[in-house]
């Protein structure tokens, strides 16, 4: 595993399976998703508060620019 030089919070209707899904069909290098918080305060919508660590930028700029908002 190498080292993570860049990362971003990410707020997604998502799930975290999605996105993870995404990061590994579309990730040079690695990454970690880790899931800081779950906002349920709007009924019948849960928002999850994920930080999401990349050992490449690129696949930070690669995430922001294709991952589908939900």
């Amino acid at each position: 595993m190498g080292a993570f030089t860049c990362g971003l919070k990410y707020r997604e209707k998502h799930s975290i399976k999605e996105i993870e899904s995404w990061l590994e069909e579309n990730c040079m290098g690695d990454w970690k998703v880790s899931l800081a918080g779950i906002d349920d305060s709007q009924p019948g919508t849960i928002v999850n508060h994920l930080e999401i660590y990349f050992e490449k930028a690129e696949d930070k700029d690669r995430f922001k620019a294709g991952f589908p908002k939900g």
